[in-house]
């Protein structure tokens, strides 16, 4: 999906201009994800995870993301 590899692309950029750290990190990761590069995408949530930290909401939101992209590189791995 080319069209979300730029979305995300600009999403990142657009939320680090404005000062939303945690949203370019997870907008990096999910490009990352769709580049198939899911250990530099989890480093992404994982940062993003660290600014997030006196957000109990986002800090849950967070790992459970992070959860299912490890359950995603599990099948993208097994599959291969």
């Amino acid at each position: 999906f080319p069209s979300h590899d730029k979305r995300n692309q600009l999403l990142a950029e657009s939320s680090a201009k404005a000062g939303i750290a945690w949203q370019a990190h997870t907008a990096r990761g999910e490009y990352l994800i769709l580049e198939g590069d899911y250990d530099n995408a989890l480093r992404q949530y994982d940062m993003a995870l660290k600014l997030a930290e006196k957000d109990n909401y986002l800090s849950a939101s967070l790992k459970a993301r992070i959860k299912a992209i490890k359950q995603e590189e599990e099948a993208a791995t097994t599959k291969s």
